[in-house]
């Protein structure tokens, strides 16, 4: 204890010869190897730090300072003392000790603490991790351009943060490092920038605009989900991956363009995009991935270039505004979910590739007036095409075996079907609920396999069910098949007969 109260007399000694000014105290008791004082004064002038071999740490204008060891000129900007009381802060470049001046290299440690504003000037050239973490009330930052590291998380959380200048020398933005920067309006990504980490400025509720410079290759997961204002985005030659959830959530964006340099749309990409109206994709893009476009509820029409190959589970499932869509000749298959709850989808093609129809894949089309399946088709997935509620007139094709339960359970316009000899089995509950339904014409010869309540409250008890000649006895024996009405004939099949026994009940 002696030896510290001579030593922190002999530093306050040499201030005041040096400065002439009053210097005062901090009430606070310093570590092993550290000196802590408040200077207020010019820093041209002496600072009188101690320096020791473990290193020293001093504060100036409520800064924290850790200078390097003896012989090593250099110092690092170390946070921000809890006690001072200015809000306005600015870090200095050069520190002064007995003729030598240590360079400040490095900001780091701010977090959590109450600053307003930060001025780094220009010499330094690292932000460390977390360096500016939760730190609500700041407002603006102003960071030198020789920066070269800028680290993860640097302002994640700073509510307030405003406007924030990007050096024009780093060469990534970071994980999380504008991640809930619910203020933040504009910024200019650098042309030195070619990678925008996870969740970059997840959470940017106030950003209007963002252009992605030439030099951006990667685009990280989540690095613009949630910037609900974000109206206008410029993607430019030269990005070619890009993570899950990019847009996610930019409810207020209405078009995107891809550039060619892209090859696939990412999963959830343009998740709950409520505001996107028109999609531009280029011939290089191959695949739309899982739920890329799901919820774009005002996009209407989108014109899929014929390119695409694979179109993932859920891609446009919840765009109630999507009226029509041509579907490009490669695609095999068409997965679950892809269209489910496209209330206002009237029409589509089905490419004559296509083998197999996944669950839920126009299930609550409410508009969907008419399908053509096309000849390979072996099996429809269980709810299909339920809830499809304008849905009159469908054949289904040769070679087709199964449809799967509730597979047109709901289609209370479903007037007349027609099932190919091929089929075998039909699941439970696939024509329920099909009240309308008056018409049925199953060619295969034996009679098919039915799940339970294949024709709960349908309209069988007043149809009339057409088959093969030779098959009408294995159908009548059959329990669900005997609720037809009438069970007759495909060669006395005419358009009147339904009809007539519709009009007759």
């Amino acid at each position: 204890m002696k030896k510290f109260s001579y030593l922190l007399a002999f530093v306050c000694a040499i201030i005041m010869a040096s400065c002439k000014e009053e210097l005062e105290e901090i009430n606070y008791t310093p570590t092993k190897g550290e000196y802590i004082i408040n200077i207020n004064t010019d820093l041209s002038n002496d600072q009188g730090a101690a320096i020791t071999v473990e290193g020293s740490k001093l504060i100036i204008d409520g800064v924290i300072y850790v200078v390097g060891s003896s012989g090593t000129p250099i110092a690092a900007c170390s946070g921000y003392y809890s006690k001072a009381t200015s809000s306005d802060v600015k870090v200095y470049s050069d520190i002064n000790y007995k003729g030598k001046t240590y360079k400040v290299i490095s900001v780091d440690a701010f977090t959590t603490s109450n600053i307003k504003s930060i001025d780094i000037p220009d010499g330094i050239t690292s932000i460390g991790e977390y360096c500016f973490e939760g730190c609500k009330k700041l407002a603006s930052a102003k960071l030198p351009s020789e920066v070269e590291y800028f680290g993860n998380r640097v302002f994640t959380n700073c509510t307030k943060l405003e406007t924030v200048n990007l050096p024009t020398n780093i060469k990534n933005i970071k994980d999380y490092a504008f991640y809930n920067c619910t203020s933040l309006k504009e910024i200019t990504i650098p042309n030195s920038v070619t990678f925008i980490a996870d969740s970059a400025f997840y959470g940017c509720e106030s950003l209007t605009s963002i252009s992605i410079p030439t030099t951006v290759d990667t685009l990280g997961t989540s690095c613009f989900e949630k910037c609900s204002s974000l109206e206008n985005v410029f993607l430019t030659e030269g990005l070619d991956t890009m993570g899950y959830h990019v847009f996610h959530g930019c409810t207020s964006l209405t078009n995107i363009e891809f550039p060619s340099s892209m090859s696939n749309v990412p999963d959830y990409t343009f998740f709950g995009c409520t505001g996107l109206q028109t999609v531009k994709l280029p011939t290089s893009i191959k695949k739309l991935s899982t739920q890329c476009f799901a919820y774009c509820e005002s996009l209407k029409e989108i014109n899929l270039p014929e390119s695409i190959d694979t179109i993932k589970a859920s891609a446009f499932m919840g765009c109630k505004s999507l009226e029509t869509i041509t579907l490009p000749e490669n695609l095999t298959e068409l997965m679950p979910q892809t269209f489910q709850i496209c209330e206002n989808l009237k029409s589509i093609n089905i490419p004559s590739k296509v083998t197999k129809i996944g669950a839920y894949c126009f299930h609550g089309c409410n508009s969907l007036l008419s399908i053509e399946i096309p000849n390979g088709i072996t099996e429809l997935g269980p709810f299909t095409f339920g809830g499809a509620k304008s849905l009159i007139h469908v054949t289904l094709p040769e070679g087709i075996t199964t449809l799967g339960e509730c597979c047109f359970t709901g289609c209370i316009a479903l007037e007349t079907i027609e099932l190919p000899s091929t089929t075998d089995s039909i699941g439970k509950d696939c024509f329920a609920d099909d009240e309308s339904l008056i018409k049925f014409v199953c060619k295969a010869e034996k009679a098919p396999k039915l799940g339970v309540t294949v024709f709960e409250t349908s309209g069988a008890k007043n149809g009339t069910l057409f088959v093969p000649t030779a098959a009408i006895d294995s159908y009548k024996a059959d329990e669900q098949w005997a609720k037809w009405k009438i069970i007759e004939s495909i060669e006395n099949m005419t358009d009147e007969n339904a009809n007539l026994n519709s009009e007759n009940n």
